[in-house]
């Protein structure tokens, strides 16, 4: 099984937090083969007390988590601090509010078969997107041009986000692929 680390981008959110970590080890994680997680946590929303209670939601799941608490906001420099830290050959990036509605494991690292994916990311049930016909993964229609004409392909390709998704070889560290 490979490793997974994991990487938790958040805010000062203590209910969406714990939720959203109860509801992905109980679903997911505890079918992983999990590394080392990483928390960004962002002081906005909340108090200092949330703050302190979301240490505490991590610690009390991950305790030997990393935990970066920066003194400003950034989502950018939140997703680069945790993705950049990780060693493992995968990483499974999450939001403080997203919620595991079905079990998955080791299928979700199917789609790394292909050396090409370098990540998939998750469908999410409020885009009303057709997970039965279109799979549990975001994907973009691929397209080519005739005569300056955008003709669909039929094909379809991993879509790159920053939302929940699972990445290979972040860095030279893991890039044994």
């Amino acid at each position: 099984m490979s490793r997974i680390d994991l990487c938790i981008v958040a805010t000062r959110r203590p209910e969406l937090l714990a939720a959203t970590l109860d509801s992905f080890r109980e679903k997911v994680l505890c079918r992983l083969d999990l590394g080392i997680a990483y928390l960004n946590l962002d002081p906005v929303f909340g108090s200092p007390e949330d703050q302190v209670a979301c240490v505490d939601i991590v610690r009390e799941r991950f305790p030997d988590a990393v935990i970066s608490q920066p003194e400003h906001p950034g989502f950018c420099a939140a997703v680069a601090r945790v993705w950049s830290a990780t060693v493992s050959e995968y990483v499974f990036h999450l939001e403080d509010d997203w919620i595991a509605l079905r079990e998955m494991g080791e299928e979700l690292l199917q789609p790394f078969a292909d050396p090409s994916i370098m990540q998939v990311s998750f469908h999410t049930a409020d885009q009303n997107w057709n997970i039965g016909k279109k799979g549990h993964f975001h994907r973009r229609n691929e397209y080519g041009r005739l005569l300056g004409i955008k003709i669909p392909l039929f094909r379809t390709f991993p879509k790159f986000t920053t939302s929940p998704s699972i990445c290979a070889a972040l860095s030279p560290v893991n890039a044994p692929r």
